[in-house]
């Protein structure tokens, strides 16, 4: 289960001949939702964080080493860029966001 296409298309390619693999795109919110959840789980393998192609892969919007643009989703078929929500934003809110110790609430 990960939402990021790229991470789904190497599971795909390296697990899904495996007929014990269940593979599925979205979010760790939609578990219970997941078909494979009905039939009983025997495990279940979490990619939990960035991945070194998130981070290595300038146009994903991750890198702190390598020019792209601000995108920062791991579904970039979901919701709005990081560019686009700074630009929509009030200063005050992104300096709300900054000093917080917990994370904004965000989409499923």
């Amino acid at each position: 289960m990960d939402k990021d296409p790229e991470a789904i298309a190497v599971a795909e390619r390296d697990f899904a001949p495996d007929p014990r693999v269940s593979i599925f795109r979205g979010s760790f919110a939609q578990l219970l939702q997941w078909d494979a959840t009905a039939a009983g789980l025997d495990g279940v393998l979490f990619d939990l964080g960035v991945s070194s192609p998130q981070l290595d892969v300038a146009e994903r919007g991750f890198s702190f080493g390598k020019d792209g643009p601000l995108d920062m989703r791991m579904d970039p078929d979901s919701g709005e860029s990081a560019a686009q929500w700074i630009n929509r934003v009030e200063d005050r809110e992104i300096a709300d966001v900054l000093r917080s110790p917990a994370p904004p609430n965000s989409p499923s």
